[in-house]
């Protein structure tokens, strides 16, 4: 793969050893988004192969390779890398470690993946483990439809003796079919870095509702056995009234009210009191059906106890 700020080899060493410093896991290796992950070995525990073109001959996990860069024998970028070494949470990660680097225009080492195929118009959740001596550094290399690459910097990490996580969310350009990160340093040190994940970004939970202002309790009537919770009924004068609970309502429950003979009074379903603030405004609605005309009537308790309605 062509890279334009990651350039050619000057010296790698392939020593399968283990660092003389090991320090423990602090959290899970699993990213928070569900979507499947798109790398090929992301935790680098299947061994690829032997390279004999440089000397000596140096290991890979399957799946991953690795950039560094060269001018010449006198100055230079002096890059080794190493596999297997200590994993996050499995065996094996993967390490590189920068011993002389006198080039700052250009990457002085690090590992990246296989590229893999992306939409655009898909945002993607990126996150390694990594532990290092020095800053390092996590660019992602985008491939387009007509062949050429984009690199962007996604993100800058800290010097981290433990374990520690980097995530963030990657956005392709427009035209972007290939995608792949290298996290690396630009300085002499050590970075080792394990247990990869890319995948699409879960889509956004639904917002959360408006917070719900209804001074009623129970308001669609859906709480309650033979009466609603909260709920009342009255009639008074010459009729005859049937209460039905719970009655088809216009979302879930509802109560109705049937009169087979009237000669005067009402009859009517009505809510536990509220209390209100005299002076303020309030806004009243409801849904109904009815074979005849009805009224909506507002009883206030007033501080002396007696009633008013209006």
């Amino acid at each position: 793969m062509k890279k334009k700020t990651l350039k050619n080899k000057l010296i790698i060493a392939a020593l399968a050893l283990i660092l003389a410093v090991i320090f423990p896991t602090i959290s899970s290796a699993a990213s928070d988004n569900s979507q499947p992950n798109l790398i090929i070995n992301p935790s680098v525990e299947k061994s690829g192969n032997t390279y004999y073109n440089v000397y000596p001959a140096w290991n890979r996990p399957t799946g991953w390779n690795v950039e560094y860069d060269s001018t010449n024998l006198k100055k230079s970028n002096q890059s080794y890398f190493y596999y297997p070494t200590p994993g996050h949470n499995g065996q094996r990660s993967i390490t590189v470690r920068v011993f002389s680097y006198e080039n700052p225009e250009n990457t002085a080492g690090g590992w990246y993946f296989d590229e893999v195929n992306i939409d655009p118009s898909k945002q993607y959740v990126f996150s390694d483990y990594y532990r290092s001596n020095a800053t390092s550094y996590i660019t992602a290399d985008f491939r387009l439809e007509n062949g050429e690459y984009i690199t962007t910097e996604i993100g800058t990490v800290d010097a981290s003796k433990r374990w520690k996580k980097f995530e963030t969310i990657i956005t392709p350009p427009a035209g972007a079919m290939s995608l792949t990160v290298i996290h690396h340093l630009e300085s002499r040190g050590f970075l080792t870095t394990d247990d990869y994940y890319l995948g699409e970004r879960d889509a956004p939970p639904p917002p959360p509702p408006p917070p719900s202002n209804n001074l009623i309790l129970n308001p669609s009537l859906e709480s309650g056995t033979a009466l609603p919770n909260n709920w009342n009924q009255g009639n008074w004068g010459i009729n005859n009234t049937v209460f039905t609970y719970p009655d088809a309502g216009h979302t879930g429950k509802g109560a109705g009210i049937n009169i087979s003979s009237y000669a005067d009074g009402d009859a009517k379903w009505y809510f536990d009191d509220i209390s209100v603030i005299p002076g303020e405004e309030y806004t009243f609605s409801d849904f109904y059906k009815s074979t005849t005309a009805t009224r909506v009537t507002a009883r206030y308790t007033m501080t002396d106890g007696t009633f008013l309605y209006l």
